[in-house]
């Protein structure tokens, strides 16, 4: 039964919030997750993290998983809201917020 789990990845200090499809002895299926961030001037924000994906389903090996468990009510909350603003904004204006970051990334420093 598809169900909102909150998971921790042992590589890089991930922090995702997914709905889990699927539980197999070795592997967790993932749909929909999305990387909780903390920037200590905006607080917590949530970003999609598979945003350059087609498909927004994922199989993790459970061996690259520190821990999975219930959401909190936060993380729900923070889940929650990041996929009702990314349904309120269009596409283009998503591909064009990418551009820009891609771009910003690819500038020259001084």
């Amino acid at each position: 039964m598809k169900h909102l789990v909150s998971l921790k990845l042992k590589t890089q200090d991930i922090d995702l919030i997914a709905y889990q499809l699927e539980e197999q002895t070795h592997t967790i299926t993932l749909e929909h997750p999305v990387q909780v961030k903390l920037d200590t001037n905006q607080g917590f924000y949530a970003v999609d993290w598979l945003y350059l994906a087609n498909k927004k389903i994922i199989t993790i090996d459970k061996r690259d998983i520190f821990y999975y468990t219930e959401p909190s009510d936060r993380a729900q909350s923070i889940y929650d809201e990041f996929w009702h603003s990314m349904s309120e904004q269009s596409m283009d204006d998503i591909k064009d917020e990418l551009e820009t970051i891609f771009e910003s990334r690819l500038a020259t420093k001084h």
